[in-house]
């Protein structure tokens, strides 16, 4: 199967136009990749596809032809489903993608939270230093004055 392609099934039990999942996938060829080959199924690929419509497959004529000019003719139509492939997903690889981002969210997150708790630290002390020079010096207003920092903390996090 291949994507944005249509396939003539056997009829299935699903509306028009309702999405059909298929979960038993027993090899995948890969353009870029290794050929997958499922034992029985490969469990981390699945098939999307649409189904478009139900019609009827050609006549078939089938018959017996005995001597003296008998014959007996009969037929019929199969009932048949056209179904859109949509996609093929690996879940595998979207489980590992998956992870891959969450392992950098709590990397980047752990950074910005040591960074924040070493400027806190560093604001701490220096607030400390700074209440205990204006108490020890508040007979010299010059030096209070002198020793008074502000800091401007502004974090930004990614969204």
């Amino acid at each position: 199967m291949e994507v944005g392609r249509f396939y003539d099934v056997n009829r299935i039990k699903q509306k028009e136009g309702g999405l059909l999942l298929l979960l038993r996938v027993l090899l995948l060829q890969q353009k870029d990749g290794p050929t997958l080959v499922g034992q029985p199924f490969l469990e981390h690929i699945r098939v999307r596809a649409r189904v478009l419509q139900h019609f009827r497959g050609p006549k078939l004529h089938l018959g017996k032809h005995r001597r003296k000019k008998w014959r007996k003719m009969w037929g019929h139509r199969q009932a048949m489903s056209r179904l859109h492939i949509e996609a093929i997903e690996n879940l595998a690889a979207a489980n590992e993608l998956q992870q891959q981002q969450q392992q950098q969210q709590l990397q980047q997150q752990q950074q910005q939270d040591s960074l924040v708790s070493a400027l806190l630290q560093q604001n701490h002390g220096s607030s400390s230093s700074i209440s205990s020079s204006s108490s020890s010096s508040s007979s010299s207003s010059s030096s209070s004055s002198s020793s008074t920092n502000t800091f401007n903390l502004t974090i930004c996090m990614p969204m």
